[in-house]
């Protein structure tokens, strides 16, 4: 699919959100447009990336970067499996 050249409305955005894995509303497209974009908030999960994979392919102009957590530097964020998690282990027994 290549670049969409009208505009919109929200449910249409929310079903190619849905289309790519993301679970999304028409509500929640609506209420996301009232708020300020904060770059480089979602982290690099294989979920995410399999999602973003499927965006790219509706949106060949995205630019992936501009949504996930940098790496590197002050602000980085390194996820872990939560293996070695005392709060993970506890809630698996119960």
């Amino acid at each position: 699919m290549s670049d969409f050249l009208y505009p919109m409305i929200a449910i249409e955005f929310a079903d190619l959100l849905n289309s790519a894995g993301i679970k999304c509303t028409k509500a929640d497209v609506e209420n996301g447009n009232k708020k300020e974009f904060h770059a480089q908030r979602v982290p690099r999960t294989n979920k995410v990336m399999q999602a973003l994979s499927k965006l790219v392919e509706i949106f060949p102009t995205l630019n992936v970067d501009e949504l996930l957590y940098t790496l590197e530097g002050e602000d980085a964020v390194i996820l872990n499996t939560g293996a070695n998690c005392p709060f993970v282990a506890l809630a698996s027994v119960n």
